[in-house]
């Protein structure tokens, strides 16, 4: 056994001697040692170095899991807070969007699925980032979750959704409703009409409301946005003469269309906005230079219509026969129309009960084809959908043409206080291009003199356009039954292959909220453009708004009725009507279909409590 001196020795006499035929080496053999030697260290340092980097990889990986449940966690947060209080903030993370932490790790949202049902149940994933570069680690979870509070205390929980109106309640419609109706078999679906109307002529009013207040989602709607509603609505349209099942022989006069934003005052004297398909009736006012419809040596009392040179006109001071002065100005008649078909935006304010309403404003319809919409007579072509949105909102205007930190469902915060916030429902553009955020869900007060704050962003506000406490934001959109190319309109790309999708009668689509990423595919609706006339006289601060794909599409109005008398306070029972169906003149030629809804950030119908599992995997 050696001892270490001799050890030592040995190694000398190795390194040192000369071969001999005694204990020493080969040269060859002893070469071959230290290569091995040399190899071995190089494996050993590779190896340590593999181990140290798969520390590190395994470091950063479970680091990426754990920023991916963080994301989880921030998910899951929302829709817990989203099913509580409103579940349009459900919004705020379903758009693939990557949240950054303050290390510089990241998760993303993304594969954001809703299932809505009886209870509703969401899948998504959540993916945790870490580095950069060859040292980037990725995790993903991926997750299903049936959120436990879906129904919040016998249905009052903020939601959204769509209902289609049975049409057999509409004729049994006690109040609110004016004349007849009735359900009708035409081509062979089911459809409602006009039995009767309030009188004769172009102002002969029929209209009934709906739904019922026990079931009323308008009033959950309201109640969950602070009082504040928002919706799509839509109808078809058909006129004619009804035989054999079969509708022929349109009527050359037509107003028919949809109600909304109703206020009941007392028996049938209803307030409500409109908007119709006109043809040669009061509702279509425009004001040319001068006329002489009348006939010499007859009265006329105020309200008459009468027909002129393939036009009507309403008497609207009175004529006597002892009247030696005859009028040639619009002191005395006011045109209603030209013999053209539009779509008029419109409201009845004034509780006469007699269809009395006032224009706000309206859109011509081009009868050459480029409409669709009506024949070369000037006819609706039969089954045509018309179709109102509606956002009431509170807004302020921003000196900036984009505010993209500022996302809707975001709450912003006035620098009047902490405690003066509010909600953002929508984002729009003024016809100069400046951001307007319309906002529900609005505690304490609003000071335009200071900025408002978003995070820790300030966004100076427009003086001029001031705080509004309440609006009507309206867009009007309408098709036929036919799909139809080379329609030019707001919601069309460029190119030579843009394309409306009609939409026949039994279906019913709903336009994409966000009209500026409009795309061919989305197509099925026409966006009406508003005339630059305004009923200054009805709302002295009526506006057309919009830029881009919405360019003169949004009507801003603030009637002084009904909706300064909207914030209540109301129950279920005596929320007042809010939606309806509305004909003049139409007793008998007038016929309806595909009467439905889309509640926006209201609730969406009884649902049921989920589980409240989270699936992790």
């Amino acid at each position: 056994m050696f001892t270490n001196n001799k050890a030592n020795g040995f190694i000398e006499k190795v390194n040192h001697a000369a071969p001999s035929k005694g204990i020493g080496l080969p040269s060859p053999q002893r070469g071959s040692i230290l290569i091995g030697i040399i190899i071995t260290m190089v494996i050993m340092s590779v190896l340590g170095t593999g181990m140290l980097f798969n520390e590190l990889i395994y470091g950063s990986h479970s680091e990426a899991y754990f920023v991916a449940e963080s994301g989880g966690r921030y998910a899951k947060a929302v829709i817990r807070d989203a099913y509580a209080n409103d579940k349009t903030k459900l919004n705020t993370i379903n758009a693939n969007q990557v949240f950054t932490l303050s290390n510089g790790n990241s998760f993303q949202i993304r594969d954001w699925v809703l299932q809505s049902g009886n209870p509703d149940t969401i899948t998504f994933s959540s993916i945790g980032t870490v580095g950069t570069g060859f040292m980037k680690a990725e995790r993903l979870i991926a997750y299903r979750v049936q959120p436990a509070n879906q129904t919040g205390g016998s249905g009052t929980t903020p939601g959204q959704g769509d209902g289609i109106i049975d049409l057999t309640t509409l004729p049994g419609n006690v109040q609110p409703r004016s004349m007849g109706f009735a359900t009708v078999d035409v081509d062979g679906n089911q459809a409602v009409a006009v039995t009767k109307d309030q009188g004769s002529g172009a102002n002969a009013e029929a209209y009934v409301f709906a739904p019922s207040a026990t079931s009323n989602p308008f009033y959950l709607n309201w109640q969950a946005m602070d009082r504040f509603s928002s919706y799509d609505l839509q109808i078809k349209i058909a006129t004619g003469t009804l035989s054999s099942g079969t509708i022929s022989n349109p009527p050359d006069t037509y107003a028919n269309g949809l109600v909304f934003r109703g206020m009941q005052a007392q028996g049938q004297q209803q307030q409500f906005l409109g908007i119709s398909l006109v043809r040669n009736t009061m509702l279509s006012a425009v004001t040319p230079s001068s006329w002489q419809p009348w006939i010499s040596g007859t009265e006329y009392s105020v309200g008459v219509v009468v027909s002129y040179n393939n036009a009507y006109y309403e008497c609207i001071q009175a004529i006597t026969l002892g009247n030696s002065i005859k009028p040639t100005n619009d002191s005395y008649w006011k045109l209603f129309s030209e013999d053209k078909p539009m779509i008029v935006l419109w409201v009845r304010g004034s509780n006469q009960g007699n269809g009395d309403g006032e224009w706000l404003s309206y859109k011509l319809l081009d009868q050459t084809g480029k409409d669709f919409i009506v024949d070369a007579s000037g006819h609706v072509k039969n089954w045509s959908t018309l179709m109102v949105r509606l956002v009431e909102a509170a807004s302020l205007k921003l000196k900036t043409n984009s505010a993209p930190l500022i996302n809707i469902g975001d709450t912003i915060i006035s620098g009047a206080g902490s405690n003066d916030s509010a909600r953002v429902f929508w984002k729009i553009n003024d016809v100069d291009g400046k951001v307007v955020l319309l906002l529900n869900n609005v505690n304490g007060t609003f000071s335009t003199s200071t900025t408002i704050l978003n995070r820790t962003l300030p966004f100076d506000t427009d003086p001029g356009w001031g705080y509004r406490p309440r609006d009507n934001y309206i867009w009007v959109f309408y098709t036929d039954t036919t799909d139809h190319s080379s329609n030019k309109t707001p919601l069309e790309t460029s190119g030579a292959d843009d394309v409306r999708h009609g939409q026949i009668r039994g279906n019913i689509n709903w336009p994409i909220t966000d009209v500026q990423s409009w795309t061919d595919t989305d197509d099925s609706f026409s966006l009406v453009q508003w005339s630059s006339s305004l009923n200054q006289t009805v709302d002295p601060t009526i506006r057309v708004m919009g830029i881009g794909k919405e360019a003169g599409a949004i009507i801003r109005t603030a009637i002084v009725n009904p909706q300064t008398t909207r914030p209540g306070p109301y129950t279920s029972s005596t929320f007042p009507p809010e939606i309806g169906i509305i004909s003049l003149g139409g007793a008998n030629k007038s016929f309806f279909d595909d009467f439905a809804y889309y509640v926006r950030g209201g609730y969406s119908g009884s649902g049921s409590d989920g589980s409240g599992t989270v699936i992790q995997y």
